[in-house]
C-alpha cells in the first residue's frame, strides 16, 4: 500500500492543491497498485507511514498565523527527506522551506532546506503561465498566484517558458532529490500528466504502465488552451491587458 499524506490540509490547500494527491492516487490505481490518501487537518500526517507528503498553498493571513507552526516540524520534515520520502509544497509554504524569508524587511524563520531566499510583499501578482521542467522540454501548465520575490535556486524545479505578464521570474521552485518546491499552487499535477508520471514513478520506485492516451489527450487540450489565452495577452499593451481580464478567460485545464 502506497500512503499520501497531506500536511495541514484543512489550513493550506487554498487553491485546489489537494488535487495532487487525489490524482495522484488515481495514476497509481490506474497502475495497478494500492494507495490511500491520509490528511491532518493542522498538523503533518505520520511522518513514518507516509511514501510522498503535499502540503499546498496558503492565503497570506493563513500562512503568517500557522507559519510558526509549520516551523516546529522542521526536524520532522528533514528526517523525513532525508530517508528518501518524497515531498512536495507549494505557494507560502514552500517559501518556509528556503534559505531566508522577510516580510516588511523583518526576518522570519524559515526550515532551510532549500536554497532559495524569499521576500513577502503585500501586493499579489497573479498570472497565467507555460513553465518546463528543468533541464527538459517538458511544458507545465499553471498559475502564480503570490505575495513574492525570490532568488533562483541552482537547482529549480521549473523554468519560464510563457506567462502573460512582464517581468516574471526566470525559474521557480527547487528539487533537490526526492523534495519539490514551486509557487505555481493548485493541481498542478492534474493539469500535467507529464509531471504527474514523474512524481508516480518516483513514489513507486518504477516506471509504470499504463493506457496513457487520456491524459495525453487532457494535456495536449489545456496546453492549446494556455498558448491560446496567452499568446493573445501578450499581444496587448498593458492597458488593454489590464482591461481585458474581464473578457478573457484564464485557461482552467
Amino acid at each position: 500500500m502506497i500512503t499520501i499524506g497531506q500536511g495541514f490540509a484543512g489550513l493550506f490547500n487554498s487553491y485546489g492543491d489537494w488535487g495532487n494527491a487525489q490524482l495522484l492516487a488515481r495514476r497509481l490505481a490506474d497502475a495497478g497498485l494500492a494507495a490511500e490518501v491520509t490528511a491532518s487537518a493542522s498538523d503533518l500526517p505520520d511522518l513514518g507511514t507516509c511514501d510522498i507528503v503535499f502540503i499546498g498553498a496558503a492565503t497570506l493571513p493563513t500562512f503568517r498565523r500557522q507559519l510558526d507552526r509549520l516551523l516546529t516540524c522542521g526536524d520532522e520534515l528533514r528526517q523525513y527527506s532525508s530517508a528518501g520520502g518524497v515531498l512536495f509544497v507549494t505557494g507560502l509554504p514552500a517559501a518556509a522551506l528556503g534559505r531566508s524569508l522577510t516580510y516588511h524587511q523583518q526576518s522570519l524563520g524559515c526550515l532551510q532546506l532549500t536554497d532559495q531566499e524569499f521576500q513577502i510583499h503585500d501586493k499579489r501578482r497573479f498570472t497565467d503561465g507555460v513553465w518546463q521542467l528543468f533541464g527538459s522540454d517538458t511544458d507545465v501548465v499553471g498559475v502564480l498566484n503570490s505575495h513574492l520575490t525570490w532568488t533562483d535556486s541552482a537547482t529549480p524545479f521549473l523554468k519560464t517558458s510563457l506567462t502573460a505578464q512582464p517581468g516574471h521570474p526566470r525559474t521557480d521552485g527547487c528539487q533537490q532529490g526526492k523534495l519539490f518546491s514551486s509557487q505555481v499552487i493548485g493541481p498542478l499535477l492534474a493539469r500535467n500528466p507529464d509531471l504527474l508520471d514523474k512524481v508516480a514513478n518516483m513514489v513507486a520506485g518504477q516506471e509504470l504502465a499504463s493506457d496513457d492516451q487520456p491524459w495525453m489527450d487532457f494535456e495536449k487540450a489545456a496546453h492549446a488552451q494556455a498558448d491560446r489565452y496567452l499568446t493573445e495577452m501578450l499581444s496587448l499593451t498593458e492597458k488593454q491587458r489590464a482591461n481585458a481580464t474581464g473578457g478573457l478567460k484564464s485557461p482552467t485545464p
